[in-house]
């Protein structure tokens, strides 16, 4: 049957259908309302701003006031302030001073009940301002004095000495030189030449911290080298400034300035550790995270990698909160296309992100700054209108993100190699020879198409294949017949039994080996005893349990066959009595069974080792929104297909983009781009919602065997047990046969694609969304007229209010205009 042909026996299918498909309809509550718009300033005050803000909070009249203080498009000094519940006003600090600055950004600190404000002059001249109590703002020009001119935005800290506050101003001065200015308990202005010192010159603002070192409390400066180079200078009461090039060390250079900020880990060790982080941009672009442990040495985290995104044009501005899940790092940062994106990091979900821009419709001009206020974020931006803008309330959109990575039943985040060790056994098939160890360990592991190479793809990165080496070829105990043939009294008519005549196959008073019942689990266990006399099972039980989980070790037992097969099981020592296998004094809970097919099937390798390495589960029909050819994990002609989204969500490798506002938006391919679109109902949660993603059948990835060329991949995932175990079966699917898959098996019902096309047995040829097949549909609605394809439906079939129209042609970015109810 063609495709319009297709088409039109499901329509008419569908209007036979119409009366029992159509039920109460509800729309969507308005998604808009989960993201505010920010809060424009410059409406509240009618001043306009350039560059970056500052902020501090501050309680002069005994309440918490937020401050932000920024330049003026006319070079004035603004100084914008509101009680946390109040009216945002402004203070003209210029006109009080008679004292114009330059941007693009101010710093300031708190000294006692004193606020301080440094910033470049007309003249790039360093300039303080400050303010009691009660008083007004006055003005100190520091290089007055000294004749230093200041080529850079001004940073500050305090420290102590003896008890005194020791406040400081550093910046890039003359030349190129590192200047630190500092006072001790208000006394008189002092400077410092720190490139006398350390012989590096900087090439802009650098950004300042204490750490303590070894119960030292040590003062630091971050910033650029001439050469790109991010250098960290250091100075201790006990020794002078220092300087070490970051760079050389992580092999990351960098452009601009950098932030930092500074956590106690608690996850990753058995005692509290500092950890110290830098966030810059590269020469490309990239989001790079340099951090150091205590006692440790600097590396770095590319950040856009991790979590996604266009490149990065600015210097990020860092944060951190506490949720229910601990501590979350997060990074504001604007994009090439001037759009604010915030990243955020937790111990049990890795880099995600979000674009704050495409949620509420604004773009910004200049770099962003956050901040909290109690437990709350603030980003405070600069549009290309020079309006000053104050985001605020994307926590909720950020924790509706957070949940789709939470982990369902054993299938969470991996961010790690997996080691495996392959054990090839030779049951003397005289039919299917052995490949040779390298043939193998090139299809498990080699720089070609491999499972590992698979995984590396499927996850960006993060998860591969470590080889902790192979063992064998192990000949089997017995003849090949005691391991094929089947048992005593097999039926004649088998299609197989012509092969087993064959080989001789006589099972008159043949019994198994005394203690087994069943040939495979005696296979497992000689294979694995075979493998004992050359390798130390024990040396890999890391946690010293005495169970061997496949996080510490994989096994793989190969088997050389011309037709591919795959199985995950659990081993045992024997059977009669039932007892668990053990080796060197460890049990191994479970393994995983390749047969090899000729040449070696990667594909069937990759989907066997999903299970044991990533908890993955099968997704095989019978129904007609079965994953079909384009999960691994119902792929049962053993085709080199990814991964469907919702495994890869879930295990962290791919990032999902909430789509809160209707528009039209751009989606590039999985394999490379890592980014998927989610069709949520805040609502619903993660309960139910779809997932869409821009699939490529290209010889140049992992997903060239999906039988269509390429398109949006739909699909409808529903993770809450009450829904996917009592939903109805798919169009077309016989309900006896629906019903005989259990209501626990979320594998095969809680995941449904959606096909252009639905057919009976499924179409695979046309499971993608292409704006370029003129037989295929371009729009993808919840209009209940459209029962059987081209709808988005919750479960209980009430339409969702997504719709997905102009759907561009297939290609390595698609796009299409996205409606939110």
């Amino acid at each position: 049957m063609n495709k319009k042909l297709a088409v039109l026996v499901f329509v008419l299918i569908g209007l036979t259908l119409l009366a029992l498909s159509l039920g109460p309809r509800t729309a969507t509550a308005a998604h808009t309302s989960v993201v505010p718009q920010p809060l424009n300033i410059t409406a509240q005050t009618g001043r306009k701003v350039v560059g970056t803000v500052t902020s501090w909070p501050s309680d002069d009249t005994g309440e918490p006031v937020e401050n932000l203080a920024g330049v003026s498009p006319g070079n004035d000094l603004l100084v914008f302030s509101r009680l946390i519940t109040g009216p945002w006003t402004v203070a003209n600090v210029s006109a009080v001073t008679r004292q114009k600055v330059m941007g693009p950004a101010v710093t300031h600190w708190q000294a006692g009940a004193g606020t301080y404000l440094a910033a470049r002059g007309p003249s790039n001249e360093l300039l303080v301002f400050s303010r009691q109590p009660g008083g007004d703002w006055q003005v100190e020009n520091l290089s007055t004095a000294t004749g230093e001119t200041l080529f850079s935005a001004p940073a500050s800290w305090l420290a102590m000495d003896g008890g005194q506050i020791v406040e400081h101003i550093a910046g890039r001065f003359g030349d190129g030189r590192l200047l630190v200015f500092f006072r001790v308990g208000g006394g008189p202005w002092r400077v410092v030449d720190v490139t006398a010192i350390t012989g590096q010159n900087v090439a802009g603002p650098v950004s300042p911290w204490t750490a303590d070192h070894d119960g030292l409390p040590v003062e630091h400066l971050a910033g650029p080298g001439r050469a790109g180079d991010l250098l960290v200078f250091s100075w201790a009461s006990n020794r002078d400034w220092q300087v070490e090039n970051v760079s050389q060390k992580t092999g990351r250079k960098i452009i601009g300035p950098v932030s930092n900020w500074q956590t106690l880990d608690t996850d990753n060790f058995t005692t509290p550790t500092n950890v110290e982080h830098l966030a810059g941009r590269s020469e490309d672009g990239s989001l790079l995270v340099f951090q150091r442990f205590e006692g440790a040495d600097w590396f770095v985290t590319d950040v856009t990698k991790r979590g996604g995104g266009l490149a990065v044009a600015g210097t990020p501005a860092a944060y951190q909160i506490t949720d229910g899940e601990g501590n979350v790092k997060a990074l504001a940062v604007r994009d090439r296309r001037n759009s604010l994106i915030l990243y955020w990091w937790k111990f049990s979900r890795g880099w995600q992100r979000m674009n704050l821009s495409a949620m509420t419709g604004s773009s910004i001009g200049y770099d962003p700054h956050a901040y909290t206020t109690g437990n709350e974020e603030r980003v405070a931006v600069v549009d290309r209108n020079n309006d000053l803008l104050l985001y605020y309330g994307h926590d909720r959109p950020r924790l509706l993100t957070d949940g789709l990575r939470t982990p369902f039943m054993d299938v969470g985040w991996v961010r790690s190699p997996s080691l495996l060790l392959p054990i090839l056994w030779d049951w003397k098939n005289p039919d299917s020879p052995a490949l040779s160890r390298a043939e193998v360990d090139a299809a498990l592991f080699g720089p070609g198409r491999s499972a590992s190479g698979y995984f590396r793809e499927n996850s960006n990165d993060q998860h591969y294949l470590d080889s902790a080496g192979t063992l064998g070829w192990y000949a089997a105990k017995h003849p090949f017949t005691y391991y094929a043939c089947p048992p005593a009294g097999y039926d004649d008519s088998d299609p197989n039994a012509a092969y087993f005549d064959r080989l001789g196959c006589d099972r008159a008073g043949f019994s198994l080996d005394p203690g087994w019942l069943d040939i495979h689990t005696q296979k497992w266990a000689e294979a694995i005893g075979m493998a004992d006399a050359d390798f130390n099972f024990a040396a890999f039980d890391h946690n010293r349990d005495r169970v061997l989980q496949p996080s510490e070790l994989g096994i793989l037992i190969v088997i050389p066959q011309n037709t591919p097969f795959g199985t995950n099981r659990v081993p045992l020592g024997s059977q009669v009595p039932v007892t668990p296998l053990i080796v060197d004094g460890v049990r191994i809970p479970v393994i995983a069974e390749f047969y090899t097919g000729r040449p070696a099937n990667f594909p069937v390798a990759a989907h066997e080792l999903s299970h044991l390495f990533l908890n993955a589960t099968d997704m095989y029909g019978p129904h007609s929104s079965a994953a079909g050819a384009y999960s691994l994990m119902d792929n049962a002609a053993a085709r080199s297909t990814h991964l469907d989204p919702f495994h890869k969500l879930k295990l962290g490798w791919v990032h999902a983009q909430i789509i809160f506002r209707s528009g039209e938006y751009s989606l590039e391919a999985v394999e490379s781009g890592h980014d998927v679109w989610i069709l949520m109902d805040p609502a619903r949660g993660t309960d139910e919602y779809f997932i869409i993603e821009n699939r490529r059948n290209s010889v140049q990835n992992y997903d060239f065997e999906i039988p269509d060329n390429g398109g949006l991949a739909v699909w409808h995932v529903m993770e809450n047990p009450a829904v996917y175990g009592s939903v109805a079966a798919p169009p077309l699917t016989p309900p006896l046969m629906w019903s005989a898959i259990p209501p626990h098996d979320w594998g095969r019902r809680a995941i449904r694609f959606i096909r252009p096309v639905w057919s009976w047995p499924i179409n695979d040829l046309s499971g993608l969304w292409d704006g370029g097949d003129p037989a295929a549909d371009h729009d993808l609605l919840s209009n209940p007229l459209h029962p059987l394809f081209g709808s988005l439906r919750w479960a209980d079939g009430t339409p969702s209010g997504f719709e997905l129209r102009d759907i561009s042609a297939a290609g390595f970015t698609m796009s299409a205009k996205i409606t939110v109810p």
